[in-house]
């Protein structure tokens, strides 16, 4: 520091500077072009004037920069995130929409209901825009796609359609395509053939590939097991490699530390934020370029982690589905392997557990499925049976060899045909949802079209906020059970206390989950309604059929371990027998009950959050391109009737 400067000189000095560089950056946006229509000073610099004003802007700080380093006053490095900076943006935007509710603005002076409609259109028309940028901030810097589709070699097939399809994507904001996009380009950067193995809780998954490269590397279990997708692949000596999000290298760990990555008991709804892990073995059946990938157990028992495998799926090449041998094929099943087909992945299938089915049994199964997944897909796909213990487990190992093999020679071809479905599945949805005038006809100047898509807008915000409205609460539910237990032990003295309360809390956790499936199907039949009313005005073939719900991976609730062998004693007398019995529940399990439903509760409000906007973004890829703007609608000042979308008034059943 310069002599005769103390450190309070030195932060005023900079702090002079910094005030001078904000000003700067004023001036140098006045003399930037904008185009928006808030902006507030009319833009009367003349080109030469601009020019000048960002050269000086540019000089001042350089400047500013040498008379500080002469003085010797140091200027610290930036310490915040950009990213953050605008997450934090969008959160005060948020809260700016949220300022002008319709609720809050009748503070204001009476609102017609015409005007309450609009604003609740354009506020939840523009809180999608802001989720969309949100969700698009969320992804990793290695997530460049146009500069991870620039290093791909010449001459790599699918480069230059990749490089249009990332150019459309990013122009025309489609943000909701970049996730299937960055799943092909991961296929095509690694050359891999990647084979995945998806099926139901407790099916046989990763027993399956246990017996398949014949040592028991990855973890089983009865409960989920599995909480992020494990690829194996061949190496020259065993390894774990694992990378967090946010990482740009993998740390390596012994094979036997797998189970702290990819287990739900050491990695429960994977807080550790693993992105990746790779499990190499010296297995010749891995040999070839390929990759088997052990996914989360779906499912009505699955945990956080289906949602890890369902994100999965575009990304593999060949799904396998493991249907368990001693259960019943189903419609899970048949949507299982309705997402991998339209996600544009082959699919096999396998039936688990055929050490405990008999001979007569196993052709009846597999002639039903293979019946099944013809008459209700259209897929023609023979079901192999398959097991992991004693002798059967040559069955793995067979069907392996005689199915997945073949697949193995040809791995390098088949990696390609099965990028070519996949980008040619994604140039399909690009051009639907970059259909311009001439492919929309008259629906892209339909008034009518526009009030469709903010009637529905509206209307899932509000059922989204509806049913978080009335989502019970941890303290108030853990009452009802107990109470539930209490009146249960009180009129059955053979029912003990761990089972009373287990039942009275499955049955709670049940409730809630009704209520969410309920809301969520009748958000479904609302929105394919409105799609069929929006192809009526446009004149146009739209596909309400693309509005479709996946309950598989609901959450659902763990029994806490502290009611195992909880004991309660039954008063003698009747008169108050029940209340004695709450009371003495509440003290000994009320605490683990409230903090198992605040667990569940959670989980079921992001869960129900997430399917939302999954719903709206489905309708949104067929609506959005015979949308006009807004501001076009109201220029015209002609009044629509509101549109009362035809089969709606009832529930529609799943």
């Amino acid at each position: 520091m310069a002599s005769g400067l103390n450190a309070n000189h030195a932060r005023a000095l900079y702090a002079a500077a910094v005030a001078v560089d904000r000003l700067l950056a004023d001036i140098e946006g006045l003399a930037a072009s904008s185009d928006s229509p808030f902006r507030r000073f009319v833009d009367d610099l003349s080109p030469v004037q601009k020019q000048v004003l960002i050269a000086f802007t540019r000089a001042a700080h350089v400047r500013m920069v040498g008379a500080l380093a002469r003085l010797g006053v140091p200027a610290p490095a930036p310490s915040g995130s950009a990213r953050a900076s605008a997450r934090t943006a969008l959160t005060f935007a948020e809260v700016a929409l949220q300022e002008v509710e319709p609720s809050r603005l009748r503070g204001y002076g009476t609102l017609s209901p015409e005007a309450d409609a609009a604003i609740e259109r354009m506020l939840a028309d523009l809180a999608a825009t802001l989720g969309s940028v949100r969700e698009f901030l969320a992804e990793s810097a290695e997530d460049d796609l146009a500069d991870r589709i620039g290093r791909l070699k010449d001459g790599v097939p699918h480069k230059s359609e990749l490089a249009q399809l990332e150019r459309t994507i990013r122009e025309r904001g489609l943000v909701a395509l970049r996730r299937p996009l960055q799943a092909v380009v991961e296929q095509v950067e690694s050359g891999t053939y990647e084979i995945a193995i998806f099926g139901r809780v407790s099916s046989g998954k990763s027993s399956l590939l246990n017996a398949v490269i014949e040592r028991s590397v990855l973890p089983v279990g009865i409960t989920p097991v599995t909480s992020v997708p494990t690829r194996l692949v061949w190496g020259a000596a065993p390894g774990v490699l694992v990378r967090t999000r946010g990482a740009s290298e993998d740390a390596h760990f012994p094979v036997d530390e797998l189970g702290e990555f990819v287990t739900e008991e050491r990695n429960p709804g994977n807080q550790k934020g693993i992105a990746r892990v790779t499990v190499e073995i010296p297995v010749e059946r891995l040999r070839g370029g390929i990759a088997l990938v052990d996914t989360p157990g779906l499912g009505a028992l699955a945990s956080s982690g289906a949602r890890e495998a369902y994100a999965y799926m575009p990304r593999c090449d060949l799904g396998v589905i493991v249907v368990d041998g001693g259960g019943t094929f189903d419609a899970e099943d048949v949507e299982l392997a309705r997402t991998l087909l339209e996600s544009g992945v082959q699919i096999e299938v396998v039936i688990s557990k055929a050490d405990r089915i008999g001979d007569a049994d196993r052709l009846a199964l597999a002639k039903y499925v293979r019946d099944q997944m013809l008459g209700r897909l259209g897929a023609d796909v023979h079901a192999h049976w398959v097991s992991s213990v004693g002798a059967d487990a040559a069955l793995a190992r067979a069907w392996f060899d005689e199915v997945v093999a073949p697949r193995i020679a040809r791995a390098h071809e088949l990696s390609g045909e099965s990028a070519r479905r996949k980008v040619t599945t994604l140039q399909a949805l690009v051009s639907r949802a970059s259909r311009g005038p001439d492919r929309a006809g008259d629906a892209r100047g339909s008034p009518l079209v526009d009030l469709i898509a903010g009637e529905a807008a509206r209307y899932l915000e509000a059922r989204r906020k509806q049913w978080e409205d009335a989502m019970g609460h941890s303290r108030e539910l853990a009452l009802e059970v107990v109470l539930a237990a209490a009146a249960s032990l009180g009129h059955a003295p053979g029912t003990s206390a761990e089972q009373a309360l287990e039942e009275a809390l499955l049955a709670c956790a049940d409730r809630e989950r009704d209520r969410v499936r309920l809301a969520l199907v009748e958000a479904k039949g609302r929105l394919r309604a409105w799609i069929e009313d929006a192809a009526k005005a446009g004149g146009v073939a739209l596909d309400p059929d693309i509005v479709a719900l996946d309950l598989t991976d609901m959450p659902t609730i763990q029994t806490p371990p502290d009611l195992h062998g909880l004991h309660v004693e039954r008063p003698r007398f009747a008169p108050y027998r029940e209340r004695r019995i709450a009371e003495k529940v509440a003290e000994q399990a009320g605490g683990a009950i409230e903090s198992a439903l605040r667990r569940f509760l959670d989980q079921l409000r992001s869960w129900t959050r997430a399917h939302f906007a999954r719903l709206g973004a489905q309708f949104s890829s067929q609506i959005d391109p015979l949308r006009t703007d807004l501001s076009e609608v109201g220029a015209s000042g002609a009044a629509v009737d509101k549109p009362e979308p035809s089969g709606v008034h009832e529930v529609p059943e799943e």
